[in-house]
């Protein structure tokens, strides 16, 4: 919604939402959160510390360091929290 001060009218704004042609595949959309589990913890085992990261993704996004480490958090547990485990057999 936009205010026009001039003569004070309401202008309403419409907002379209494009889905994609085709929903992701769930094979897809589950081995692309295996992927980034694995590069966090590939990540993790880097010789950059993990304040380190944090410093460097605060400065370049100005995100304040405690939200950039929620962030990393989060992305250390996706997949246990969105994935089961995989039964070998």
């Amino acid at each position: 919604m936009r205010v026009n001060t001039a003569n004070k009218k309401v202008e309403k704004e419409t907002i379209i939402v494009k889905q994609a042609e085709e929903p992701i595949a769930v094979e897809i959309l589950a081995q692309s959160i295996a992927d980034i589990g694995a590069a966090m913890k590939k990540l993790g085992a880097s010789r950059l510390k993990r304040y380190a990261l944090v410093v460097l993704l605060s400065d370049s996004t100005r995100l304040s360091k405690s939200r950039v480490e929620a962030v990393l958090n989060a992305m250390d547990r996706l997949e246990d929290m969105y994935l089961k485990p995989v039964v070998r057999k």
